[in-house]
Formats: structure tokens, sequence, C-alpha cells
């Protein structure tokens, strides 16, 4: 029962820790996609 208990535990701390660097890694690629947009609305001003 406490084996089943711990296992549970890693398993469920597994699980957040890959749903937040899912949102951290898609979050970043936005920053990303904004700063080339930023970049491309600056060359085209030139």
């Amino acid at each position: 029962m406490e084996i089943f208990f711990t296992l549970s535990i890693f398993s469920l701390i597994g699980f957040l820790t890959i749903i937040l660097y899912l949102l951290f890694e898609r979050g970043r690629r936005v920053k990303q996609i904004e700063r080339l947009e930023l970049l491309e609305e600056r060359l085209g001003r030139l």
C-alpha cells in the first residue's frame, strides 16, 4: 500500500512537471513570434 502511494505521488509530480514545461515552451514560442513581428515592423519602416 505504501509503495503504491509513493508511486502515485511521483507520477503526479512528473505529470505536473510535464504540463508546466509544455506551457512554458508554448509561452516562450509566442514571445519569439512577437519579437519577429516587431522586427519585421521596424524593418518595414526603414
